[in-house]
């Protein structure tokens, strides 16, 4: 029984410890504050430097708005240095079927060790890369896409498992756009390419009169779609077949630099787009019919975003724009804000101000509620699909914020 007595505490400090040194399986530990150490005490100030709990309330201000929802930190796979988001979304599975799939955070590290994290924070699988990605990685119900120049790695997305790699004679310059049998993606020498999703054959192409520097998108996710629709620095929108036969085309009068966001205005799918004409263009997806146009006064060279029934775009001169979505009317703007990091369930959206400062603001009218600097983050993921603010500081720590509970 003495023995007993001693194995099962000797046990419990064991698994405390295991807690605390990984969050790979997704298990938490208690943070506190970091304890103060003496000048005779070296070894704990070296070890508290390193730890976790030191990263956290050295980052985070103590009167922050926002409670702590995870950190994600490993020195095994490598310091953070990008990270790109894929939404819950429902994906098109066939005629009768489509599959819910949850969303997941995706990381590389430094050491090119590239991450799948849930929506909690777990690490799900790491695989390690030979090269740095170029381009968002794009993540459908049927794989993981990423690319590299000339190449595109597919991985299976609950696993990471390579599916298969392909290097093209093709210098690739946008994301891939995934649909359910074909990825498309634009190339520096005016190209629209077309690929067999399970092969990674090459099954067209499609010759522009600019370059498409921004991811393709189709117009009705999540249906099935039998084309495409391709931004590209002549200044028109494409649309271009599954099989790769130009449907129609519709001019700006500026180069066209960001993805366009496809929504529906009743029943009918239509594509937001913004201009270096300084238009921001919704025109419908079907028959190619402008529905309305908003002058911003500068170049457009970001996507917009639609939350709520409403749209939200900056411009280069650093102006932000609300507008409502059916009849492209100004709401309100404002001049330090530079895109949504995320969606409260009270109905606000977060806004990053500046470089680092996030401000919780109603969409209706843009008064903000609060702001906090956070001067220590160096990157803010966009996000519109849940309360969640994440962000990323120098030292690699990938954090997720969420409402405090009232």
């Amino acid at each position: 029984m003495r023995r007993l007595a001693v194995v099962v505490p000797l046990l419990l400090l064991a698994v405390l410890i295991a807690a605390g040194a990984s969050y790979a399986d997704g298990k938490r530990p208690y943070l506190e504050p970091p304890k103060k150490a003496t000048g005779t005490d070296k070894s704990a100030n070296q070890d508290e430097q390193t730890s976790l709990e030191k990263l956290i309330y050295d980052n985070v201000p103590a009167d922050f708005q926002l409670e702590l929802k995870w950190p994600f930190y490993s020195r095994k796979l490598g310091k953070i240095v990008s990270m790109w988001y894929q939404p819950t979304a429902k994906f098109y599975i066939d005629a009768n079927t489509t599959a819910e799939i949850a969303g997941n955070i995706y990381v590389q590290t430094d050491k090119n060790t590239f991450c799948s994290l849930s929506l909690e924070g777990a690490l799900q699988w790491a695989t390690n890369l030979r090269f740095r990605l170029t381009a968002p990685p794009k993540a459908t119900a049927f794989g993981l896409y990423i690319t590299n120049l000339s190449t595109i790695l597919a991985l299976d997305r609950r696993s990471g498992q390579t599916k298969w790699m392909k290097t093209y004679d093709l210098t690739l310059a946008t994301p891939i756009h995934a649909t359910p049998t074909m990825l498309y993606v634009g190339t520096w020498n005016k190209l629209l390419v077309g690929i067999d999703r399970l092969t990674g054959e090459v099954a067209w192409t499609y010759t522009l009169d600019g370059d498409i520097v921004a991811e393709p998108n189709d117009p009705f996710a999540p249906k099935p779609a039998d084309y495409v629709l391709a931004p590209c620095t002549d200044g028109y929108l494409y649309a271009v077949s599954s099989a790769g036969k130009l449907l129609w085309k519709y001019k700006s009068y500026g180069r066209l630099l960001a993805q366009p966001v496809i929504t529906r205005i009743g029943e009918d799918p239509h594509v937001l787009f913004g201009s270096q004409d300084t238009n921001l263009y919704c025109v419908n997806a079907v028959s190619s019919q402008k529905l309305w146009e908003f002058r911003s006064g500068a170049p457009i060279e970001t996507s917009p975003v639609v939350v709520r029934n409403k749209v939200f775009v900056r411009n280069i001169s650093g102006e932000f724009f609300c507008l409502d979505l059916k009849t492209g009317a100004k709401l309100w703007s404002m001049k330090d804000a530079r895109y949504v990091i995320g969606v409260t369930s009270a109905g606000d959206i977060y806004l990053l101000l500046g470089k680092n400062t996030i401000a919780a603001v109603n969409p209706d009218n843009g008064n903000v509620h609060w702001k906090r600097k956070l001067s220590k983050f160096t990157y803010f993921m966009p996000n519109c699909w849940d309360s969640s603010v994440y962000a990323v500081t120098a030292e690699g720590l990938l954090l997720a914020f969420k409402e405090p509970v009232k």
